[in-house]
């Protein structure tokens, strides 16, 4: 039995109240975007996400919280956490002023690299 639109709705709701009373617990900033960044994962059942703050005149995104993803290189964000704001699956957010949700990264037609 699938639930009504009501009632995803209401769950919406209360996974967001949940969020800002534990967020507003946390101390630190690294604290609070991990786990925003799980809450927004949950909600949207992504398997992958990333925060990305703006740097550099906004040029650049710095990923500030990321999950889903498990380099093998132990320097990959040493080397990656920038990343060019520019036409592409993570840059168009930013660009066009729009979300984007990317359902198979690999042949979206805005990938980029």
């Amino acid at each position: 039995m699938q639930e009504s639109p009501a009632t995803a709705f209401r769950q919406q709701l209360e996974s967001l109240y949940s969020i800002s009373i534990e967020i507003s617990r946390l101390h630190e900033m690294q604290q609070v975007l991990d786990r925003a960044l799980g809450f927004c994962l949950d909600l949207t059942q992504s398997s992958f996400g990333f925060i990305g703050l703006l740097v550099n005149e906004g040029r650049e995104m710095d990923v500030a919280a990321i999950k889903g993803f498990e380099p093998l290189d132990p320097n990959f964000y040493d080397n990656f956490r920038l990343i060019p704001v520019r036409p592409s699956v993570f840059g168009v957010v930013i660009t066009n002023e729009r979300s984007k949700i990317s359902n198979d990264v690999l042949h979206d037609p805005d990938r980029v690299g």
